[in-house]
């Protein structure tokens, strides 16, 4: 099926129309030429409508369903207050909880190995390198004669001409003539006594702040201090000794964003424990002495 021409009305028509073109049949019907020219327009009307494309559909949306608009108008507040509705109560739930206890003891427990240190001031830096191996030395942060020499952040060693001046223990792995990080203070004392005159200096007694059932302060370097010294004079060295005693840390208080440090629950003693070792020379100047003394 096909449409074809009319070579006489020039118009198209389906080729299996049995009355063929439809102007000649109307003629041959004897219908006038006012009525043919009709047909003629309603032909070429159809024909331009058939050429022509068609516009494209516009998509439309279809309307929401009532679940949906009830979604949508629950959504917009959830945005607007949800959020800080969900931040308030977090923050509340920290407050009616209280505060948060992490346990983190400092000094740590006594270590598994601890090995001895038996360097003295004035002895060569062939002896320091010796017992725990060669370094390269760094600038001393105040005196730029003194090379310091690190084994860890808190194993340090000055030297003054390749020769030993002082060393400081903030470890508990090593021990000194009987003095240990995490000794308590009547130890300490002891084994001080050994080497020479011990005098104490410091708080007897302290204060520190009550938050929930622990006893803090306001972090572990403002912790109350005591001080032991001991001068070791010829013929035993000629050197200075100074240990420093903080109360023990149980751990870490969090409470309204803040972090202390615990030295017990409400009601304990706290335990006065050795933090720091300290052995200078006083054979030669530096910043840990005065003048010489021997």
């Amino acid at each position: 099926m096909a449409l074809v021409r009319c070579e006489k009305h020039n118009i198209p028509y389906n080729d299996s129309n049995p009355r063929g073109c439809p102007a000649c049949a109307r003629e041959e019907g004897g219908d006038n030429q006012a009525t043919i020219m009709a047909e003629l327009a309603r032909a070429s009307r159809r024909v331009d409508a058939i050429s022509e494309p068609l516009p494209p559909l516009e998509t439309v949306a279809a309307p929401p369903t009532p679940v949906e608009t009830a979604v949508r108008s629950i959504k917009r507040p959830v945005l607007l207050f949800g959020i800080p509705a969900v931040l308030l109560l977090m923050v509340l739930l920290m407050r009616l909880t209280g505060p948060r206890f992490v346990e983190q003891p400092s000094p740590v427990a006594e270590a598994s190995e601890i090995r001895p240190l038996t360097l003295v001031p004035g002895q060569p830096i062939a002896v320091l390198f010796a017992q725990l191996g060669a370094q390269l030395p760094q600038v001393h942060p105040s005196v730029r004669r003194i090379q310091r020499y690190y084994y860890g952040a808190d194993l340090i060693f000055d030297t003054v001409n390749d020769v030993l001046y002082s060393f400081e223990i903030q470890v508990p792995n090593r021990t000194w003539r009987g003095l240990r990080v995490g000794l308590s203070q009547q130890e300490a004392q002891g084994a001080m006594a050994l080497l020479g005159t011990a005098t104490t200096t410091g708080p007897q007694t302290i204060t520190p702040t009550e938050i929930g059932d622990y006893l803090v302060f306001p972090s572990l370097e403002q912790r109350p201090r005591r001080t032991i010294t001991t001068e070791v004079r010829p013929p035993n060295g000629c050197y200075d000794v100074t240990v420093d005693v903080q109360p023990r840390s149980i751990g870490n208080v969090f409470d309204d964003g803040q972090s202390y440090t615990a030295i017990g629950r409400r009601g304990d003693t706290p335990s006065w424990t050795v933090t720091r070792i300290q052995v200078a020379s006083r054979s030669m100047a530096g910043p840990l002495s005065g003048p010489p003394e021997c």
